[in-house]
């Protein structure tokens, strides 16, 4: 389920060209939206930040190819239906020197759970009830009620911090200054310009052998391009179609596409007339040719989706079909419900530069819904505004969004969009959907699991709560002299092991 790809990366100066003699120790990254989330802090995030994803370790981590592995856990294990002990990775000290032990583990927890510290984790991390010190190498993390996918769940949801440290700045300064244990270290964010970091060289699991990596803001994709054509950037991501042809035919570079388990959809307020009777969503779904969106914006870079889950994520149902394009019965529902041409103009609110496309598939999806009477049109947004307008319940009828499980499991999905009091709930009554969510999520048998969840899917493509769209594959540009196991399947850039030859 992971992505391993092996890319030999040009290493350019810092005025451009190329090196010769030493390799060189920096990395630059050329991203669209930098940083993805609103803090460096884990607890305000709930984006696995490739900036992120370098400065902290979770308990489990992931490897390549999907598996999880220990992190600052060595290892785990359910000691009864609501109990998993973890035992700690003994020597690790974060980047300030503070050696790492269970009570940091216990306050990483506590912290986000403080109402007062406001974490967009909260949600996310329901399914645990509490973390418990068994002594300063063990933790004990005790759930609700069974919970299966605990050990990959907790990778990203708990990545811990420094209990000391934080206590003596607060809050606000650590945001500025964060403090982990991963395999880099803060140096400086200036603000839409770059983030730096440098090579921890006490990692716990070997020193980095590039020294200094800078994530630079660039949230042009074409402004990506010229950087990487010109030698100002090693690696960019959200490389257009358009440019894809023009980047392979350079000397050294390289296209790399990677298979992702973040989902797009559309959410529909179907709180909201005419979005609250099922037949005017499934309508909405027959509207849209999403194999045409697929081909000719992504241009083929995207798998179609039965419902809004990640073929990726255990659980999912792959005997789901996907909604067919068939404009003549989405005709005939709208006015099988008295419609017709009288359903007022719709806005679609999109984010404009989390990923290349997401205005054009906002834009041609706008156009099929007015081709068959919901005459709509879009409004594009900076990413993170309408982001927290989604989020916080304040969308209107229509929103572009776009998600993933960093646990590569179903249930991270179902729980935040589909059960009582979450973040979807705000937008469609989860009444048919919660108890399911959360026995599927409770159930430690795989197979009884299996069939929870097969149900519940197919609730949710009856109900239609989305426009249900695609997965996406990710398309990266670099140059060709640097060895990089790629992203994972969740969207994180790991570089602990990268190197330049």
């Amino acid at each position: 389920m992971g992505v391993t790809v092996a890319l030999l990366l040009a290493g350019c100066g810092s005025g451009g060209g190329e090196e010769t003699g030493e390799a060189r120790n920096e990395l630059r990254v050329a991203m669209a939206v930098m940083p993805k989330g609103p803090s460096l802090d884990p607890m305000l995030t709930t984006y696995g930040n490739p900036e992120m994803a370098n400065l902290y370790d979770g308990l489990t981590a992931i490897d390549a190819d999907g598996r999880i592995v220990p992190g600052l856990a060595t290892e785990w294990k359910s000691v009864d239906p609501t109990t998993w002990r973890f035992t700690l990775r003994k020597g690790v000290r974060f980047h300030n020197g503070e050696e790492f032990t269970a009570d940091d583990v216990v306050y990483s927890f506590e912290r986000m759970k403080d109402p007062a510290n406001e974490s967009t984790q909260v949600t996310q991390m329901a399914y645990l009830a509490g973390v418990k010190k068994v002594d300063d190498y063990t933790v004990d993390l005790i759930t609700a009620q069974p919970y299966a996918p605990l050990p990959a769940a907790v990778r990203v949801q708990l990545r811990i911090v420094p209990k000391d440290y934080i206590e003596k700045v607060g809050n606000a300064a650590f945001a500025k200054a964060p403090v982990g244990t991963g395999p880099y270290k803060f140096v400086e964010w200036v603000q839409d310009q770059r983030i730096v970091h440098a090579a921890n060289e006490n990692y716990w699991a070997g020193a980095p052998k590039i020294k200094k990596i800078t994530y630079l803001s660039a949230p042009e994709a074409s402004t990506r391009t010229s950087m990487l054509l010109a030698g100002e950037a090693d690696l960019i991501e959200a490389v257009l179609d358009t440019d894809v042809k023009r980047i392979e035919s350079a000397s050294g570079k390289q296209i790399v596409r990677a298979d992702t388990a973040y989902i797009n959809y559309i959410g529909i307020n179907a709180l909201k007339p005419p979005f609250d009777d099922v037949w005017v969503r499934q309508a909405m779904n027959y509207a849209v040719d999403v194999e045409t969106i697929i081909n000719s914006v992504l241009g083929g870079n995207g798998t179609l989706l039965p419902i809004s889950n990640s073929t990726n994520h255990a659980g999912f149902d792959p005997e789901l079909k996907p909604y067919p394009y068939d404009p003549d019965r989405a005709k005939a529902l709208l006015a099988e419900v008295g419609l017709g041409a009288n359903i007022p103009p719709q806005v679609i609110e999109v984010g404009q530069g989390r990923q290349p496309y997401n205005a054009e598939v906002a834009q041609a999806v706008a156009g099929y819904l007015t081709e068959v009477g919901i005459p709509t049109t879009v409004k594009v947004m900076e990413s993170a505004a309408q982001f927290e307008r989604y989020v916080g319940g304040k969308a209107d009828s229509l929103a572009y969004n776009g998600m993933t499980s960093f646990a590569l499991d179903s249930d991270a999905i179902f729980t935040l969009m589909f059960t009582d009091g979450s973040r979807g709930s705000q937008y469609f009554d989860t009444s048919k959907t919660s108890d399911l969510a959360l026995k599927g999520q409770g159930a430690a048998d795989p197979a009884k699991r299996a069939e929870i969840y097969r149900e519940l899917q197919q609730i949710i493509r009856e109900e239609a709560p989305h426009i249900f769209l695609f997965q996406t594959i990710d398309v990266y540009a670099a140059s060709d002299r640097l060895v990089w196991d790629g992203p994972v399947a969740t969207r994180e850039m790991p570089f602990a092991t990268a190197y330049f030859k």
